[in-house]
């Protein structure tokens, strides 16, 4: 057994705090579709609907369900590095070879492009004249990756300017120093 293995041991009594078969069968179900109710039911909970509904609730509740539960979403998750890379092969698109030619003319093999980058496909649509294939935008995928690296983040830089309101006042001309001299009085005074 290597370091990484987690040993997920039943205890049907439930004695040690452990999660039972049932609530075992009940998380690995609500990972499904987090459907609540349909996993109460598959685990073999009884009852009416909302019964189970109330039930399952209750389950996710108890430390050990929802301890399971973080325990199967840890080892299912996307790492940090994994969608980084992923990224990275949806901004480089379809690598050469993906491609394959008769002499004639050149098309695609799927099946190997499912099999070994499926994460390039956007969207498999069937029409008229055959499979249609849409893979992920690369500019997309690259305005992603540039946000998750920082490398768009926008700087503004604040300063302290210290001016002498009088300095100000003085190089106003006459007219307009005037009104703008009594309409800070007003402020400053309260008047609005």
């Amino acid at each position: 057994m290597t370091e990484d293995t987690q040993v997920i041991r039943f205890d049907p009594l439930d004695a040690n705090g452990e999660c039972s078969p049932q609530e075992v069968i009940f998380v690995h179900e609500y990972l499904k579709d987090f459907n609540g109710t349909r996993a109460a039911e598959v685990a073999g909970w009884g009852g009416t609907y909302g019964s189970r509904a109330v039930q399952a609730h209750t389950a996710l509740k108890r430390p050990r369900v929802a301890a399971l539960v973080a325990v199967y979403v840890q080892t299912r998750a996307m790492s940090s590095h994994e969608f980084l890379l992923t990224l990275a092969d949806q901004a480089r698109g379809l690598p050469g070879e993906f491609f394959k030619s008769n002499g004639r003319e050149v098309s695609i093999d799927v099946d190997r492009l499912v099999k070994e980058k499926p994460h390039l496909i956007r969207r498999v649509k069937t029409t008229k004249y055959g499979q249609e294939i849409e893979f992920h935008d690369p500019q997309k995928a690259l305005e992603m990756l540039g946000k998750a690296m920082g490398m768009f983040t926008q700087r503004v830089e604040a300063f302290n300017v210290n001016v002498d309101l009088n300095d100000v006042l003085a190089a106003l001309p006459d007219a307009i120093r005037s009104q703008v001299a009594m309409a800070l009085q007003n402020k400053l005074s309260g008047g609005g």
